[in-house]
């Protein structure tokens, strides 16, 4: 199970917090669903093969995950340079 010490409510709250970027396949409004499924699967690392607005691996490394994150699409790398930093942060561990 991943290490966190928030809860379930928390972790979505901070997910929220991420910058969002307003397009068709965001996940933003699906946060409370995957963090339930995502701590209910546990483990330690994932992988979010097609990244897009970022926010589910935000999510995902608000949760306590190791996440390697990847999108084809360039326009979230131009738009939210600094939030695709909060997830590309091996060493960073998010706090309360």
């Amino acid at each position: 199970m991943p290490r966190t010490h928030l809860t379930s409510t928390e972790v979505v709250t901070k997910a929220q917090t991420f910058p969002r970027l307003r397009y068709m396949g965001s996940k933003y409004r699906l946060l409370p669903h995957l963090e339930r499924t995502f701590a209910e699967l546990g483990g330690s690392s994932a992988v979010d093969a097609f990244s897009g607005s970022g926010v589910v691996s935000y999510l995902l490394k608000a949760q306590g995950y190791q996440v390697t994150s990847n999108d084809f699409l360039t326009f979230r790398r131009d738009r939210a340079g600094n939030g695709r930093q909060l997830v590309r942060a091996p060493s960073l561990a998010l706090s309360r």
